[in-house]
């Protein structure tokens, strides 16, 4: 049932309207204009019939009365006018009346415009009601993609980046874009690195960082405050939208995102490095292994020249023996204990040598057998090296 002003100086007008239409609406009556605008604040109706003539403000003023108000600025206003002339016809238009019904009126006429008007009313507050919604969800997905853009822009700029403290400030930066203090924590082992708005992080937000890394993937406490975690990062947001319930879902998905994408470049980064590494160690490797090589064929050199000299010094001995005998046909005790001195000499000398040409060859054999189960480390080459010196 609609409520329904009926404001008419004249009482029989007043009777017949509430009688024409108080069985389907709920009728109220005023005198005067003056009368209705004090009280129609109070008990707004869903339509007003206005006579145009009448003491105090006419029709015509308390329509644009009316139409001044919030409230009333959608409120359909049917005048009803002995005048049917154009010009007053036109005045209750540009006043802001939605009908003109001439006196006397039609009972039929007066119920259909009635329930027209009333139609139209709640078509126009259904369509405003759509057009809002609407609306606000053409400017909840421009943000939304505003958003995500600026995650967009940071997850691109991140595959640029190959250093933690650069990642970090570039995290922060897109925060701040999204109007958003937080602090980020990140590891690449063995570290852990954080980065803060506003300066270092405190203590206390490192403790709760490490406190809350198995709480969950996302966690929500102490009202504004959440925090997100990842594998290899974590990151606590101080000032969450908790009043705009939209954008605070908008920012979770994104930042939950977000957070991956951190984890991400941070597993990319400790590959980086660990490859490096690896370049390094093969490189340091490769030059002690040429420096094992090296030392390995001098101390070859060094015993074939041994061997030459011991050879060397027992023939001299067995050519000065051999001239001695030359002067004599006899073979004195002194020259045979020569001999076999020079001899026994020659074959210890040589028993040395091929000692440390069996240690040269065990080195050797130990060398390949390290490398070929990749297990030689730089202490082992070391000793190996110190061994062939």
């Amino acid at each position: 049932m609609s409520l329904i002003a009926v404001i008419d100086d004249e009482r029989t007008n007043r009777a017949i309207l509430e009688r024409l239409l108080g069985r389907e609406h709920e009728v109220v009556l005023y005198e005067t204009g003056s009368d209705a605008l004090a009280v129609l604040s109070e008990q707004i109706p869903e339509i007003v019939l206005l006579d145009v003539m009448m003491p105090g403000p006419d029709g015509y003023e308390v329509c644009r009365q009316i139409k001044a108000q919030s409230w009333g600025a959608d409120l359909p206003i049917i005048f009803i006018s002995a005048r049917d002339d154009p010009a007053s016809v036109l005045a209750g238009y540009e006043a802001g009346g939605h009908d003109y019904v001439t006196k006397p009126f039609n009972h039929d006429e007066i119920k259909e415009k009635v329930r027209i008007n009333l139609r139209q009313a709640a078509e126009r507050r259904e369509f405003q009601a759509g057009f809002r919604e609407a609306s606000q969800l053409v400017m909840n997905s421009f943000r939304e993609n505003s958003m995500l853009g600026v995650v967009m822009r940071l997850l691109q700029r991140s595959f640029h980046i190959h250093d933690v403290a650069e990642l970090g400030q570039a995290v922060l930066e897109t925060l701040a874009e999204l109007e958003l203090n937080a602090t980020l924590a990140m590891t690449l082992q063995p570290d852990t690195h954080y980065h803060c708005h506003g300066g270092p992080a405190t203590p206390i937000e490192r403790q709760l960082l490490r406190i809350m890394a198995e709480r969950g993937r996302i966690v929500d406490f102490h009202r504004t405050r959440t925090i997100f975690n990842g594998t290899r990062s974590a990151l606590l947001v101080k000032n969450m939208p908790v009043e705009d319930e939209v954008r605070y879902g908008q920012l979770k998905d994104l930042l939950a995102i977000l957070i991956d994408g951190v984890d991400a470049r941070l597993s990319n980064l400790d590959e980086h490095r660990r490859l490096l590494l690896a370049r390094e160690n093969s490189s340091t490797l490769a030059d002690e292994m040429g420096q094992f090589l090296a030392t390995l064929n001098q101390a070859q050199e060094r015993l074939k020249v041994e061997i030459g000299r011991a050879t060397d010094d027992v023939a001299e001995q067995m050519a000065l023996l051999l001239v001695e005998l030359g002067a004599t046909t006899e073979l004195h005790l002194e020259h045979e204990q020569r001999l076999e001195a020079a001899v026994a000499e020659h074959q210890q000398r040589v028993e040395r040598l091929l000692a440390g040409a069996s240690n040269l060859s065990l080195a050797f054999d130990r060398f390949l057998e390290r490398m070929r189960s990749g297990t030689l480390t730089e202490e082992e080459l070391a000793q190996l090296l110190q061994g062939l010196r």
